[in-house]
């Protein structure tokens, strides 16, 4: 008898009845009530036996005591049908015994139920006479609520390919009501709508499968009475669905190549995935099967599949295969609405191609006539009898001075001349050629023909110029000499020219570098031209020189800056303009301007500015404290951390609020002392300056002012240079008549210093007249004395 969980039967008994010739006692086994109790919930074992027993009437009619058992059905209510064999109704089984004792004899028919199913609720079960079946002795009616009970642990292999999955995992009996209350879940996740896949309560239905769908899947369901709405139980099942596929792999399109005798490892594919995990066999070019054995190792993995070999023969060229399968015993498909076992196990096949050449080398073909000049040679030679395999492909010529790395070129497969370059001149070099024989990065070198000698000429230097790089505040020459033509060098130099406008200017004197220098640097030159280096070798045979890129200097010693312009803004204030072309730097880094002013009445009136700036364009300052009726110069000059320029100084300013035009500097001197307002100042100086000039005609010296003043006698003899002691009004004792002379290409050079400039001999003056620096000259600051020129010094004749 088949195990059933224990349900809940509810029997109703209607009437008890005793026809005539006989008792009934009606009874369910082990339960209560009896059929004539009122409605009642009866919770009873797996199965149950009803009784009907009947007892034997006082005339001895035994044709009334058999009884039967009948079913009334509730849309049918009537007719009664007959419960007859198990054959017919398996939900039932009776049996009937008899019974002694007592004052009647007792006949027990019972009827045991066995399988309560939905079919059955409401449904009358009836025990009543054989002979009168109408006439009932017992009724009961029958309703049985059941949980639902669901399976566990299944594991359905279906294919990918495959569709309209059926899976159900309810297990008898059935849950009475169906449940409405459910819920599926995937690995724990609740599963949301798909349109692949229908969920119910208690089965799962695939239109479609992805491999994504493998997993386990539970359900959990919760059924509830009908006439109360009571929860009767809750179930919980579960199964694997394992999505079978593949084999799915990257291919190799690779064509593989080797030297004979040479490892190689030919590889199938990459990233296989498949489920289960596929068979792999190898096929070699003429399409048999190989073992894993001997010369071939098989490498099965998930990341690589491939096929080594220890070593090639020349026969194993061709089109080699790799085969995957994948197949499942246990394999289901669905059938007429089940899942039942499909007959092909067979998941899926692949076959990957694999090209595999084998090199063999060409036999060495032999060199014809070699024809050589100062750095070229030409080479022709004959082919060989034995192509190799798969042919030639080129030709390997080789040319070796014995010093030097040889020099290796490969020619096209269809020439038997050629010429080689970049040999050495005055060398004797060995000339050889092999045939080579390759297929992808496999290479086969026939042997090396017998070698033939020549010497090369001797020919003018070859040097070359790779580089000029301004950087960090100097120009590098990065240089080389390829040859020295053979011969010994006689110089190897470098110079440069720069342009200034539309004028090229000749740098420095060449400097000297020896052969092996490679990179040489010049430092110190001037930001804001465009240089323009070159390399010059010198043997016997001749000269040669490399010309390098020109270089714009940029960063270095910045360029002295523009006039600065001074206007005035207030009155104690000016705003001096500044302005250079290249200021040593890159854009945005920082070089700074120096400004500084003096009164050209005062040496006691003056002060300076630093200005820091990132960018070379006009630059405004502002100074702040001038006294008015003064006149003022500003200098300006460029400065960052490679150096500084020259202090450019302004037009005198004759500061009074307003820009006052330059006069000659004795008039500037005269208009700023006086402020062009006191007439009697001016005649008495006038007088006093003509007294002074007539002492100094006399061969004297008189002391001018508290002041120190230069003296220049400008001749053909030279220049004067000499002070004047400051006393004022009083002679001068023992006055030279002789005086000093500088020589006048000496004192105007600008890089001459004031030593040089005073020589240690002295020489006879042609003319005794006493000429005074301008004004803007003679306050210029002591650095800056050596930048003093002929042409900014001078002041007009007869003028002091």
């Amino acid at each position: 008898m088949t195990s059933l969980t224990l349900p809940t039967i509810v029997v109703v008994l209607l009437s008890l009845a005793t026809q005539g010739y006989c008792a009934v006692d009606a009874s369910v086994d082990n339960v209560s009530p009896t059929p004539n109790t009122t409605i009642a919930e009866l919770v009873g074992p797996a199965s149950l036996r009803f009784n009907c027993d009947i007892y034997e009437d006082r005339s001895g009619n035994d044709t009334r005591v058999t009884t039967a058992w009948f079913l009334r059905f509730p849309s049918n209510p009537e007719n009664l049908f007959v419960i007859q064999t198990a054959a017919t109704h398996p939900e039932f089984n009776i049996s009937g015994t008899a019974r002694q004792g007592g004052p009647f004899p007792t006949f027990r028919n019972s009827l045991t139920l066995i399988n309560m199913t939905s079919a059955l609720d409401e449904v009358w079960l009836i025990c009543g006479h054989s002979a009168q079946g109408v006439n009932d002795l017992a009724r009961w009616r029958l309703r049985a609520y059941y949980p639902p009970q669901l399976s566990n642990g299944r594991v359905i292999k279906v294919d990918e390919r495959d569709g309209n999955i059926p899976v159900d995992i309810a297990t008898p009996p059935l849950a009475y009501p169906t449940p409405t209350d459910f819920q599926w879940t995937k690995d724990g996740v609740t599963i949301p709508t798909s349109p692949r896949a229908t969920f119910s309560y208690p089965s799962v239905l695939f239109n479609s499968l992805e491999r994504s769908d493998s997993g386990l899947y539970s359900l959990t369901a919760t059924n509830h009475r009908t006439d109360n709405g009571v929860a009767i139980g809750t179930g919980q099942g579960s199964f694997t669905l394992d999505v079978l596929f593949g084999p799915d792999i990257v291919p190799s399109t690779q064509i593989y190549s080797a030297v004979v005798g040479d490892s190689i490892t030919l590889v199938c594919g990459t990233s296989l995935e498949s489920n289960p995990m596929a068979t792999i066999a190898w096929l070699d070019q003429l399409g048999l099967p190989i073992p894993n054995a001997g010369r071939y190792t098989f490498n099965n993995g998930t990341e690589v599949i491939s096929l080594d070999f220890s070593f090639t023969r020349a026969g194993d060229s061709g089109v080699w295969a790799c085969v995957l399968g994948v197949s499942d015993p246990d394999v289901m498909v669905a059938s007429g609405g089940q899942l039942v076992s499909r007959d092909n196990k067979e998941i899926g096949s692949r076959t990957n191609q694999i090209t595999l050449v084998i090199v063999v080398p060409p036999s060495e073909p032999q060199v014809v006539e070699v024809q050589s000049q100062a750095t070229n040679a030409t080479l022709s030679w004959t082919k060989p009898s034995d192509a190799g395999q798969p042919g030639i492909t080129a030709y390997q010529i080789t040319a070796d001075d014995g010093m030097v790395t040889p020099i290796v070129y490969t020619s096209s497969d269809n020439l038997t001349e050629q010429t080689i370059t970049g040999l050495l001149p005055g060398r004797e070099y060995q000339f050889t050629v092999r045939a080579v024989s390759s297929s992808g990065d496999a290479m086969a070198l026939s042997n090396a023909s017998l070698p033939v000698f020549a010497n090369t000429s001797t020919t003018v230097p070859a040097p070359r110029c790779d580089s000029a790089v301004s950087n960090n505040g100097a120009i590098t020459i990065t240089s080389s000499l390829l040859h020295t033509g053979g011969l010994p060098l006689s110089s190897l130099t470098i110079s440069y020219t720069y342009t200034e406008g539309l004028n090229v200017v000749q740098g420095g004197q060449p400097e000297m570098v020896s052969s092996d220098e490679t990179s040489h640097s010049f430092p110190g030159l001037i930001t804001g031209f465009a240089y323009t280096f070159s390399v010059t070798a010198v043997n016997t045979e001749g000269t040669a020189v490399a010309v390098c890129t020109p270089v714009d200097h940029l960063i270095g010693i910045p360029m002295e800056p523009k006039q600065p312009t001074v206007t005035a803004v207030g009155p104690n204030s000016v705003e001096v303009t500044m302005e250079t072309n290249s200021p040593g730097v890159q854009e945005g880094a920082t070089f700074y301007y120096d400004l500084k002013y003096a009164a050209l009445q005062d040496d006691s009136v003056m002060g300076s500015v630093e200005v820091e700036v990132s960018r070379g364009g006009p630059i405004t300052q502002r100074v702040d404290g001038l006294m008015q009726g003064y006149i003022y110069v500003f200098s300006v000059r460029t400065r960052n951390t490679f150096g500084e320029s020259r202090f450019v100084t302004s037009e005198p300013l004759n500061f009074n609020g307003t820009m006052a035009a330059p006069s000659a500097p004795i008039g500037a001197i005269v208009g700023g002392v006086v402020g062009g307002t006191v007439v009697v100042i001016i005649i008495l100086l006038i007088v006093v300056l003509l007294i002074l000039f007539a002492k100094a005609r006399e061969g004297g010296s008189y002391r001018v002012s508290n002041k120190r003043a230069r003296n220049r006698i400008d001749s053909s003899a030279g220049v004067k240079v000499e002070e004047v002691p400051l006393d004022v009004g009083i002679p001068l004792e023992g006055a030279p008549k002789e005086l000093h002379y500088a020589d006048l290409e000496t004192f105007r050079s600008p890089s001459a210093t004031p030593s040089q400039k005073k020589p240690t001999s002295p020489t006879t003056a042609t003319e005794e007249r006493v000429e005074y620096a301008t004004i803007d000259t003679f306050k210029k600051h002591p650095s800056q004395e050596n930048e003093v020129t002929p042409d900014n010094d001078r002041p007009p004749p007869n003028t002091v």
